[in-house]
């Protein structure tokens, strides 16, 4: 019913639609969380600026996730500019992060080590420990790939401690990346 109503008629409209395409993408149902997310940001509310860097963002995961990386990194560069704006440092590095990641997807290695260096230098100041982990795990990732060893190992170190912390424990998802790419380091160097 909600959806027959102008955003000024219904002002928490945007909102709802942004709540219904995240419970989308968490259940990895990303063509229906595109419909929801792309009408919530066509909605405009004007009142809920603050909403479009995560929107964004959740629009970019969504793409990514379709492999489809040219959209997301659009996505995830209108979240930064929106962040940017708004002077929303956690999500400058979240979007720098999802755009280095993406070019880590893509192969794109020279691109993706300065973004997701950024990423953890804003999330590391914004407290935000899981994007910081992630983005350290896929940076030693690189530098295994390109047997530096020397840059990997004291990474993944600090990524497993964080990790592990009392202040944020994101469980065995989290840290199992970090395992693996220890394994693959030390079976390389013997």
């Amino acid at each position: 019913i909600y959806r027959n109503f102008m955003g000024t008629a219904f002002p928490p409209k945007q909102e709802y639609l942004y709540v219904l395409g995240g419970a989308c993408y968490r259940f990895e149902d990303y063509t229906n969380a595109l419909r929801y997310l792309h009408e919530s940001a066509a909605t405009n509310d004007s009142a809920r600026r603050g909403i479009y860097s995560s929107l964004y963002n959740t629009i970019g995961l969504c793409y990514r996730n379709l492999k489809k990386y040219d959209s997301a990194i659009l996505y995830f560069r209108l979240s930064y500019n929106h962040a940017q704006k708004s002077g929303n440092k956690p999500y400058e590095g979240i979007a720098q992060g999802n755009i280095g990641i993406t070019y880590f997807l893509e192969e794109k290695y020279d691109d993706a080590i300065p973004l997701l260096q950024k990423d953890i230098d804003y999330s590391m100041q914004t407290t935000q420990i899981q994007n910081a982990v992630r983005s350290m795990t896929i940076l030693a990732t690189i530098y295994n790939y390109r047997h530096d060893y020397a840059q990997a190992e004291p990474m993944l170190k600090q990524a497993l401690r964080l990790a592990r912390s009392k202040s944020f424990w994101g469980g065995y998802d989290i840290a199992a990346p970090i395992y693996k790419q220890l394994y693959q380091l030390y079976a390389a160097k013997n």
